[in-house]
């Protein structure tokens, strides 16, 4: 199930489009289900076929503002992590890693649009990758700081190390959907969160 979808800025949406983004959801958190049409949505919400065209134009809107979801989301959980006092940088890189599987565990008909599983168009593909490239850059951003100011990584290991992240995660995810949801988002972490540690802490 969809949750916690903001009402106001930076995901400025309607309460009607908040609805209908929370029954996709719910239609991709069923088993073996991967794709979904907007006479599925009317069929869920219990409403005319015609009556989603009215707040969204198409599926691939359906699906943009989904995507945008995940990005405001995604920055709100970085940036209350970025708040946290009394913690080590490395601490909020592994914290965001947790943050992003525990989102995907909330949300598991979310996954269906981070894996692509549910996108039909290359609009949707095209902006899917930027929400990617975006989570890439957030990540990277964390690690410089590390290296500039714990002079932990090996210069230039930033890149490599953004790429492991995001690797796991859309891996993790991945894993996720094809076992139906039947199984833990978050198993790999602690191995993972150890070879983190470590990459993080070279000199």
């Amino acid at each position: 199930m969809l949750i916690d979808i903001a009402m106001g800025q930076p995901f400025n949406i309607s309460q009607k489009q908040a609805e209908i983004l929370a029954a996709v959801c719910q239609i991709l958190a069923e088993p073996s289900r991967r794709k979904f049409s907007l006479t599925d949505l009317a069929q869920a919400l219990r409403l005319s076929r015609a009556a989603p065209y009215r707040h969204f134009e198409s599926k691939t809107q359906v699906c943009l503002a989904l995507i945008a979801w995940c990005r405001a989301s995604v920055d709100s959980m970085f940036a209350e992590i970025e708040r946290e006092t009394g913690m080590e940088m490395h601490e909020k890189v592994l914290n965001k890693v947790h943050a992003l599987l525990l989102f995907a565990k909330k949300n598991p008909g979310i996954v269906r649009i981070l894996t692509s599983e549910a996108l039909d168009d290359e609009e949707s593909r095209s902006e899917l990758n930027r929400l990617w490239q975006h989570i890439y850059e957030c990540m990277r951003a964390s690690v410089v700081l590390i290296r500039e100011y714990e002079r932990s990584p090996l210069p230039g290991s930033e890149d490599a190390i953004a790429v492991l992240v995001v690797d796991f995660i859309r891996g993790a995810y991945g894993r996720f959907s094809a076992q139906d949801f039947e199984t833990d988002v978050l198993t790999g972490f602690p191995a993972f969160a150890d070879l983190l540690v470590h990459s993080l802490s070279r000199y």
